[in-house]
């Protein structure tokens, strides 16, 4: 019983001892912030950002690719959308054999006005230069060819030639209000210089209108061409148009 009570003593005071070193270690002191120091430099950390080359590699491949079934093909361009063509411009009145012009010589020591007929073979007789083809020109054409027949005959240095080309006329006869001569100042048709003419008579046969060209004789339908279904026919100088009159 003594040595038990022995044994006892010795675990208490072996327990007060562990006890007494536990509470005997102390808290850890608080570590106090120093004062700001405005002019005391202070590491800094920098990131480096990486060269260009090592970022792109890594952009294209964090690019998602396409789905599945989806055509990334680039379209075509589409073709270009052709330009509207300009309207052909309207073809000058050209100078004929038997037509009756004035040439006037200007820019010269002595300015001259004449007055020619374009002979069979489509020439004009000029002082100096003798004969000149100008049949077929237009009036712009035929200066120009003057001009330079007297500059390279070394007749005049400067000269500038005008032409005033004739009036062009045509004929309407038959069964109109208003026949005889009309001026054929600008390109027209056959409906146009029947409506100059003014409306048919109660007796004209619209279907059997006749342009005679010459030694040419054109029979025209100028009903079927009012309404759309025939082709409008141009005029020309010396056209003259006859609209017979009707057997019923």
């Amino acid at each position: 019983m003594k040595k038990r009570l022995i044994s006892m003593k010795r675990l208490w005071l072996a327990g007060a001892v562990v006890a007494a070193c536990g509470c005997a270690t102390a808290p850890r002191p608080v570590r106090q912030a120093e004062p700001y120091r405005p002019d005391e430099e202070r590491s800094v950390r920098v990131a480096v950002a990486k060269p260009l080359e090592e970022a792109e590699p890594r952009a294209a491949a964090a690019v998602a690719p396409a789905a599945a079934g989806v055509d990334t093909t680039p379209a075509a361009p589409s073709p270009a959308v052709p330009a509207t063509a300009a309207p052909a411009e309207r073809k000058a009145r050209v100078l004929r054999p038997g037509d009756q012009i004035e040439i006037s010589l200007q820019a010269i020591p002595q300015p001259v006005l004449l007055r020619h007929v374009i002979d069979e073979q489509g020439r004009v007789n000029l002082p100096f230069i003798g004969a000149i083809e100008i049949a077929g020109l237009s009036s712009a054409e035929a200066e120009k060819k003057i001009e330079t027949a007297y500059i390279e005959g070394k007749i005049y240095k400067v000269i500038t030639v005008i032409i005033v080309p004739p009036e062009s006329e045509y004929f309407v006869q038959g069964e109109v209000l208003n026949p005889g001569r009309y001026p054929l100042t600008r390109e027209i048709t056959l409906s146009m210089a029947l409506a100059r003419a003014g409306r048919y008579t109660e007796y004209a046969n619209a279907a059997k209108v006749r342009i005679i060209r010459g030694n040419q004789i054109i029979d025209v339908n100028a009903r079927r061409i009012q309404e759309g279904r025939d082709e409008d026919i141009a005029i020309q100088p010396g056209d003259v148009i006859v609209v017979p009159r009707s057997a019923f």
